[in-house]
C-alpha cells in the first residue's frame, strides 16, 4: 500500500473539483444555440454612456454597436431616463473559446439633473447613439 502526502492527495481533489467546475461553466455559459439566451425577460448587460451639458441641456452618447434604431426603446419621464433594446447574437463556427461581446437584451437607467427634458435630436452613427435633451420648464 502506498501513502500519500497529503498535500499532494489535496492537489488531486482539487484538481478534480476544478475540472468538474469547469465541464458545469461549459454547459451553462458556452451555448451553441444563441437564441436559449435571448429567451431571458432580464437584461443581460447595459450599454456605457456618456454625458455632457451644456447649458441646460445634455447631450448623450451611447455605445451601442450592432444596434439599430428598431430595436432600441426610449422613455424619459421626470428625472429619469432608460434606454433598453436587444442586440442580436452573431453565430460563430467551431466552439467559443472566448466571449467578451455582449448581447440580447440590455437596459440603462440614468437620474436627470433636472426634471423636464424632451428629446430633441437623435443620431446612431459607427456604434454610437447621439442624443440631445433640451430643458423645458
Amino acid at each position: 500500500m502506498q501513502n500519500l502526502d497529503p498535500g499532494v492527495w489535496k492537489l488531486a481533489e482539487a484538481i478534480a473539483q476544478f475540472g468538474a467546475a469547469k465541464g458545469r461553466q461549459a454547459q451553462y455559459f458556452w451555448m451553441d444555440d444563441f437564441s436559449e439566451a435571448l429567451r431571458w425577460e432580464a437584461p443581460c448587460w447595459s450599454p456605457h454612456i456618456d454625458i455632457f451639458r451644456e447649458k441646460n441641456d445634455l447631450q448623450l452618447r451611447i455605445e451601442l454597436p450592432g444596434v439599430t434604431l428598431g430595436q432600441i426603446e426610449m422613455l424619459i419621464e421626470s428625472d429619469k431616463f432608460v434606454i433598453r433594446g436587444q442586440r442580436p447574437g452573431i453565430a460563430g463556427a467551431g466552439m467559443v473559446l472566448q466571449r467578451d461581446i455582449y448581447f440580447g437584451k440590455f437596459e440603462r437607467q440614468l437620474t436627470l439633473p433636472h426634471p423636464n427634458y424632451l428629446l430633441t435630436d437623435m443620431q446612431l452613427e459607427n456604434g454610437v447613439l447621439q442624443l440631445r435633451l433640451e430643458r423645458f420648464t
